[in-house]
């Protein structure tokens, strides 16, 4: 489907409902986000209040980000201290995502097992104490149920 470019273009298809995924869309959203007159409101901005550095092996040259303070009726975030052997799985999936040519120059887009991405992505998004869901543990690699599965048997 190609995208409106214009206003008038946007108002033409708000007028149909559009289907994506079992849920109806109307186009009339994006409409709401163009208007034909600017807002120029003031307003108080709200900091950061997540990092956006967390959890990078690297930290970029400009150094962490360092988020504001969480608002006093937030929850504090719970880090968990890592057992060894949890850090030792953890180093397996770094050695791991070494492997898969994820970025820079020789970058391979969806060329790694869907199944370890998966779980790759939960363990990192979680801090690494969490297991994947309906799993009790957090597994290596290679331990991951699919892991073994080719690109090409993986949709590729």
């Amino acid at each position: 489907m190609q995208l409106p470019c214009s206003l008038t273009d946007l108002e033409t298809v708000s007028q149909a409902p559009l289907v994506a995924d079992d849920v109806v869309l109307r186009a009339s959203h994006a409409a709401q986000a163009v208007v034909r007159k600017p807002d120029f409101t003031p307003f108080n901005a709200v900091p950061n209040r997540t990092s956006l550095t967390d959890g990078l092996k690297t930290q970029p040259s400009c150094g962490p980000d360092v988020p504001a303070p969480s608002a006093p009726a937030a929850a504090a975030a719970t880090t968990a201290a890592r057992s060894a052997a949890q850090q030792g799985v953890e180093a397996e999936w770094e050695v791991w995502k070494a492997k898969q040519h994820l970025t820079g120059a020789d970058a391979k887009p969806d060329s790694a097992n869907p199944a370890q991405m998966d779980h790759l992505t939960w363990y990192e998004a979680h801090n690494w104490p969490l297991p994947y869901p309906d799993e009790g543990v957090i597994h290596a690699p290679n331990d991951v149920r699919g892991a073994y599965l080719s690109y090409a048997e993986n949709g590729g």
